[in-house]
């Protein structure tokens, strides 16, 4: 029997930015060296994880996801597509800010966003805005995998984090889900039974990739039985 084609969506490694607890949207931040390290684990995780199935490999343009992905993609034996829509959110005038400076210069709106709200993050995007262009990315890629495909996305927390909230039918999903670790993973399979060609099935949330091989055969959750937040 087909093992099934399977979605893994995994967070770049972690920037100097991160370590900083800065907000970074869609500013073009670099790896820092324990990103590095991170990327290189996860891709040597994936390696181990993904066979038998045969690796996609699809990330966002921003240089720390595509840094991770080029990881990836080598101990996988395949080259990444870039995909613009697999971006982080945009945060306007937050990127660039730690908390504090935010919560200094726009304490309402800074509020609202730690209250799961969908606001523009700074005057830029919405979660759901966010949420949408990769869930579109998704669909699209999950279209073309044959039935013993593993798709891999690289990209971001929170657009994943909305995006995969979508991908289920459950919106505000987002708002209990923890944020996504540096190389944390989400596990989805997808069946084509759901309203919009699939119904997903989720296996796993914020999983470390030295997890990722054991996970696989563990039963999935699927998408209807999923607790509304």
């Amino acid at each position: 029997m087909s093992p099934g084609p399977l979605v893994v969506l995994l967070r770049h490694g972690e920037t100097v930015w991160n370590a900083e607890g800065r907000f970074q949207g869609q500013h073009d931040t670099d790896l820092s060296p324990r990103g590095r390290d991170q990327a290189a684990a996860a891709a040597s995780a994936l390696a181990r994880a993904v066979p038998p199935r045969c690796p996609v490999l699809v990330t966002s343009d921003l240089r720390r996801a595509r840094d991770t992905a080029e990881a990836v993609g080598a101990a996988l034996g395949v080259e990444a597509v870039v995909d613009p829509r697999l971006r982080e959110i945009a945060a306007g005038r937050w990127q660039g800010l730690l908390h504090g400076e935010i919560l200094a210069h726009d304490p309402v709106g800074f509020a609202a966003w730690r209250a799961g709200d969908d606001v523009r993050l700074g005057g830029g995007e919405t979660p759901t805005l966010a949420g949408g262009r990769l869930q579109e990315s998704v669909r699209e890629h999950v279209g073309s995998l044959g039935s013993e495909d593993c798709l891999v996305v690289v990209g971001h927390g929170a657009s994943i984090r909305s995006g995969l909230a979508l991908l289920l039918g459950q919106p505000d999903l987002r708002r209990v889900l923890v944020p996504l670790g540096n190389t944390g993973t989400a596990v989805l399979a997808p069946t084509p039974d759901g309203p919009d060609g699939h119904r997903w099935r989720l296996q796993g949330w914020n999983v470390p990739p030295a997890a990722l091989a054991d996970l696989l055969g563990r039963p999935a959750v699927t998408s209807g039985a999923v607790t509304r937040a």
